[in-house]
């Protein structure tokens, strides 16, 4: 029998069953304890592009192994410190921008803001190269990154409600669309080729790649990565250095054209889920004025003789972990995770058994907003991530990266960027609502989205 307490519910999406769990314990075990039957995701290799089967992301089996082994090195915090003066010099870049609009109008669209700045960064940090993005509406890499990243959202909800012949029948065969993608990975190609012939080692991301063909040592097993992730200091996610023949199988280390795939999945991965985090950021901050200000006496307090904030201190600032973490809990990027069994299965004791083919989905948007675990659920309270409240928080119901082996690996790298510009901002201005700022945010404005009226025409007014 069923236990009432067991949230998983089988519906019917154009006649293709789906099951729909929900209950923390059985999350667990779709996505950790059992991750060797659900490490697929719904689109097959056949479906993707080859830039997506090659990339961590969407990457499968055996070759996802050895490509997250290699690549979940690059984004940790040793290595992410070493981008931090870059990404501080680039936060000025978009707060000179923000000190034009605070001079003329007074308002910003946090929306379009942070996408440029989001641009900038991923470009500089990435790939060595520089956006004009800040300044330049026409920017090749900010309107391309646009297009990825919103013909992608449409492409995952047909993945989510089309069946794999029909999208055939449309060719829709791709999360991703080719023309952009192809100027991405043909940049990309240019800048690798330069660098492979130059023989010079870089510290952005595509050298840590490149240089991973020598370093490459470490192995991922099913249950190495952080299983349960809440944003807290600078915890790194675990990886295991144990040998591991199944995360070494094939060469330790990255072919070129594999390279070039996690380049165009930083911009793809990268660009909206961080825009959009930011600008929610912005836009609950501008709702609730005394989060704000809190926020903005610790920014203030660790400010050191020099008027900056050093990385590890960055790091560590609990409130704006917190409210990092309930932006993140109310705007998920990622409404859903969605796993396909790989073999007949029991889903523990509740007597249901998931056929081989089956897609099982964990609907995260609910979870997060599901007053069974968040009192509250609807409103804006960091504090509830606060150290000392983290024992009511119940493992496997907070998850907007996901979660297990799968954890998104450029989260670290997310958070950081979105913290330097939060901190950047409070420390100089106030933000606040105006007329037209929406609230409550109705439909799909509560997704992760790139629609201008989220939170366009929010105050920017400067500290005294």
């Amino acid at each position: 029998m069923v236990s009432a307490q067991v949230l998983a519910l089988v519906l019917a999406v154009l006649a293709l069953p789906v099951l729909i769990v929900a209950e923390p314990e059985l999350i667990k075990h779709i996505i950790v304890t059992d991750f060797h039957v659900f490490h697929d995701r719904l689109w097959k290799p056949s479906d993707r592009s080859r830039v997506e089967a090659l990339s961590v992301a969407g990457a499968q089996g055996d070759r996802w192994r050895r490509v997250r082994a290699v690549v979940s090195p690059v984004f940790r915090s040793r290595k992410l410190s070493k981008m931090h003066a870059l990404i501080d010099k680039l936060s000025n870049r978009m707060v000179n921008a923000l000190d034009v609009m605070a001079k003329n109008e007074g308002q910003f669209d946090a929306v379009d803001t942070s996408e440029r700045y989001v641009t900038e960064v991923i470009v500089a940090c990435g790939f060595g190269t520089k956006s004009s993005a800040l300044t330049d509406l026409d920017d090749p890499y900010l309107v391309n990154a646009r297009t990825i990243f919103s013909a992608s959202m449409f492409r995952f909800l047909c993945a989510q409600l089309i069946p794999t012949f029909l999208r055939h029948f449309l060719n829709i065969k791709s999360l991703t669309t080719a023309k952009e993608i192809d100027y991405f990975k043909n940049l990309l190609q240019h800048i690798l080729t330069l660098r492979l012939n130059s023989g010079q080692k870089y510290t952005d991301f595509m050298g840590l790649l490149i240089n991973a063909r020598k370093e490459w040592d470490v192995t991922l097993t099913d249950n190495d990565s952080q299983t349960h992730y809440f944003i807290s200091g600078d915890e790194e996610p675990s990886l295991s250095r144990q040998s591991s023949t199944e995360a070494k199988a094939g060469n330790p280390w990255l072919s070129d054209e594999e390279i070039v795939a996690q380049g165009v999945m930083l911009v793809g991965a990268g660009f909206g889920t961080t825009a959009s985090t930011l600008a929610f950021m912005a836009y609950e901050l501008a709702l609730n004025p005394s989060v704000q200000q809190k926020l903005y006496d610790e920014i203030n307090g660790a400010i050191d003789s020099d008027g900056e904030i050093p990385y590890d201190v960055l790091t560590r600032l609990p409130y704006l972990d917190a409210v990092l973490s309930e932006t993140l809990r109310l705007h998920t990027p990622v409404p859903q995770l969605v796993r396909v069994a790989a073999r007949d299965y029991k889903l523990g004791d509740t007597g249901i058994t998931i056929p081989k083919g089956m897609t099982v989905e964990v609907p995260i948007y609910a979870i997060h907003r599901s007053p069974k675990y968040y009192p509250n659920p609807d409103q804006f309270e960091p504090d509830r991530f606060l150290q000392e409240n983290k024992f009511n928080l119940i493992p496997y119901t907070y998850l907007p990266f996901g979660g297990g082996p799968r954890l998104c690996v450029g989260m670290r790298f997310a958070f950081l960027m979105i913290k330097v510009a939060m901190v950047m901002i409070i420390r100089k201005y106030r933000l606040s609502r105006t007329g037209n700022t929406e609230s409550p945010l109705m439909g799909d404005q509560k997704f992760l989205s790139t629609k201008e009226d989220i939170c366009q025409n929010c105050n920017v007014m400067g500290r005294t």
